[in-house]
């Protein structure tokens, strides 16, 4: 039941970014870009280096400070479908496969799509990508403040902070050593989700 209901809010939200993803180009592009590079998804180098060095740097800010939020009561995200289902049968093959598509599809692919590829192509349109590159940022650290509201200000700070430099670092990478291609940072952005989650539901979550 768990992954079913995973599998439909994951499919539907990546439709609804995609949907918004089709509008921001009909109304913003310039140019006949095909739709598929506007979103970030075409082909680009493996950049392993950068992959590695980023997806570390990624994991101490956010797992850390996340981390002693949970440690300290100030969050425990009792209503995700990841913590339901660990909850209720531990972490096995249900569980496991949840988290999957929570990390890889729900959260990672429809943000990068979102931030990293139409925000940040939408924003070129008027400025300098270095500066697109700040504005998706911004953005993309304000969209996960409103869901903590009901944990107070510090978590609420806390994350605002951690996100800022995560997503500059991501744009960063696609402007500069991805050709405007997503997949360098979907692949950092669902192994640290991925691993993060894990790490929490097995050492913060009771």
């Amino acid at each position: 039941m768990y992954i079913v209901n995973q599998m439909i809010s994951s499919l539907l939200q990546l439709a609804i970014v995609l949907l918004l993803a089709l509008v921001l180009k009909a109304i913003f592009q310039k140019n006949r870009r095909p739709y598929l590079e506007w979103i970030g998804l075409k082909k680009t180098a493996i950049d392993y280096k950068a992959i590695l060095l980023i997806s570390v740097s990624y994991l101490l800010i956010a797992l850390l400070p996340v981390g002693w939020l949970y440690q300290g009561g100030q969050m425990n995200n009792a209503d995700a479908l990841t913590v339901k289902a660990y909850l209720a049968n531990g972490l096995d093959v249900q569980t496991l496969l949840v988290i999957l598509l929570w990390a890889v599809i729900q959260t990672s692919l429809t943000e990068e799509i979102l931030f990293r590829g139409s925000l940040l192509n939408t924003f070129r349109q008027f400025t300098s990508p270095q500066k697109a590159n700040v504005a998706q940022a911004l953005l993309f650290s304000l969209m996960h403040l409103p869901a903590l509201t009901n944990y107070g200000l510090l978590p609420m700070a806390v994350i605002g902070l951690m996100t800022f430099p995560i997503a500059y670092a991501l744009g960063w990478l696609v402007i500069n050593r991805s050709h405007f291609s997503i997949i360098n940072t979907w692949i950092i952005h669902a192994s640290v989700n991925l691993i993060s989650q894990i790490g929490i539901l097995l050492f913060y979550i009771k």
